[in-house]
């Protein structure tokens, strides 16, 4: 029994070794939890992109199915005009959009609602609408909420006005067929994982006001070739363009 013991010793000792040597490897595989409980790891898991461009999956019917209760869904202040639910600021000068009630595939979202600006498109508002293929934001509108288009898996065309301030966490994650973004010059800051799995985005340019970009913002954005920020002040997180191309270039066009 004794002379087992070193052998067991060696045994553990090479597994650990092993386990070490690939621990940072795994790092960009591990899975990453939303904050609906969904997760991800790599969207061909359930999905696939069809021949004719739409997309296919038994397990992503599964998560749409499973995604939690929406913040202010239940709130007794809830109003409704059109295809939006929505509710007022606390001061009660201008609405959020909490929910899309439409089935237009091309989005042009009001500027008011029930007589009040629209000035944030709220957290989950389009969450999983996977009809919608573009959508167009208001002029006044100033945040667009965490979220607000996750899963929208057919949305391939997003307009974003100036004044707009910030793209929440999770905005545009799993958008994996969205190819072109407008973005303003007024946009501050990219929020975590906001473009997670946009597997067709080939090209974003940030306007001179961008701060920051959060942690995988642009995580698994396969083809993107092309990032153009204001300066190398910008604040970068060290995994925002994991799994990103290698030749993916970074431009900073206020460099003299």
């Amino acid at each position: 029994m004794k002379r087992s013991i070193p052998a067991l010793i060696l045994a553990l000792a090479l597994l650990f070794a092993v386990f070490s040597a690939g621990a940072e490897d795994d790092y960009t595989d591990d899975w990453i939890s939303f904050d609906d409980g969904t997760e991800f790891e790599d969207f061909e898991v359930f999905t696939d992109i069809t021949d004719d461009g739409g997309v296919s999956g038994q397990l992503y019917e599964q998560q749409a199915q499973n995604i939690s209760a929406v913040s202010g869904y239940d709130n007794p202040d809830l109003k409704y005009d059109g295809d939006y639910a929505f509710y007022l600021s606390e001061d009660g000068s201008y609405c959020i959009t909490t929910l899309y009630l439409g089935t237009e595939a091309d989005v042009v979202v009001p500027a008011t609602l029930g007589g009040y600006p629209v000035k944030v498109i709220g957290d989950h508002t389009f969450e999983n609408k996977g009809f919608v293929e573009s959508v167009e934001v208001p002029s006044g509108v100033v945040s667009i909420g965490k979220q607000a288009f996750f899963m929208c898996i057919n949305l391939k065309i997003v307009i974003l006005p100036e004044g707009v301030i910030n793209v929440g966490d999770q905005c545009f994650a799993a958008c994996y067929l969205l190819n072109y973004v407008q973005l303003p010059d007024s946009l501050e800051s990219v929020g975590e994982m906001a473009f997670l799995g946009c597997y067709a985005l080939k090209e974003i340019e940030f306007g001179t006001n961008l701060k920051s970009i959060g942690s995988c913002a642009f995580h698994t954005c396969r083809e993107l070739k092309r990032v153009t920020v204001p300066s190398d002040d910008v604040s970068i997180d060290a995994t925002a363009f994991l799994q990103c191309p290698e030749n993916m270039e970074i431009i900073y066009s206020n460099r003299s």
